[in-house]
């Protein structure tokens, strides 16, 4: 195969130079998508499928062997996919959404389900389940649009007691917090969740913040 291109990338911590930019693609960012050829002298295209058709691209930048093109930005959540094509080689299409991020900060409520169980409402359709059963599981649920959801009690702060001083705060104000011995261990700042054309999350995360120095 002359033709290179992986979305992803080879590592996390550098840049083999054929892979999307940016992977996760959000409404208003440009996309640039990068190829090699190697051992040939073959000059790629680009073709690209989207809303507004098929399009064939040239490159705009050129290292070496490595090419460059631009997909431009998006301005409406949809599926796009794209190939590259030589005189003699054609890659697999590939594929990404255009996807519209989610920052959450507050709970829009709380309820405590008895003293191993708190349940608190993200968003109208994320909730965040936490037990303290065997271990501490948090777990992220996403219902459908039309799904009924229980309304949960409103108070302004739970807690759950956890071995060894421990305890897991939850805050009408923001989200959860660890504490050991009445001091902050760690504290849940910001959700994100990247959202597709239906809504369906296709990938989530969690700033947390830490008060220790040091992790051993």
């Amino acid at each position: 195969m002359m033709l290179k291109h992986l979305p992803e990338g080879t590592v996390p911590f550098e840049d083999c130079g054929f892979a999307r930019y940016p992977l996760w693609v959000c409404l208003g960012e440009e996309v640039v998508v990068r190829c090699r050829v190697d051992d040939s002298a073959a000059v790629p295209v680009l073709t690209a499928r989207y809303e507004e058709g098929i399009h064939t691209l040239k490159h705009f930048d050129r290292t070496d062997n490595y090419y460059s093109f631009s997909l431009g930005a998006f301005d409406s959540l949809q599926e796009v996919s794209y190939r590259f094509q030589t005189d003699e080689e054609i890659t697999p299409w590939y594929n990404f959404d255009v996807v519209l991020m989610q920052s959450i900060s507050s709970f829009s409520s709380i309820d405590q389900q008895g003293e191993q169980r708190i349940a608190a409402l993200l968003c109208e359709d994320v909730m965040l389940n936490i037990d303290i059963e065997a271990v501490l599981k948090m777990t992220l649920r996403q219902t459908s649009a039309d799904a009924e959801v229980t309304e949960p009690n409103y108070a302004s702060e739970y807690t759950l007691k956890l071995p060894e001083g421990f305890s897991l705060r939850c805050h009408q104000e923001g989200l959860w917090a660890l504490y050991r011995a009445e001091e902050e261990v760690c504290k849940a700042t910001e959700y994100q969740f990247w959202r597709d054309k239906d809504g369906k999350i296709l990938k989530m995360a969690l700033k947390l913040r830490m008060s220790n120095l040091h992790i051993l």
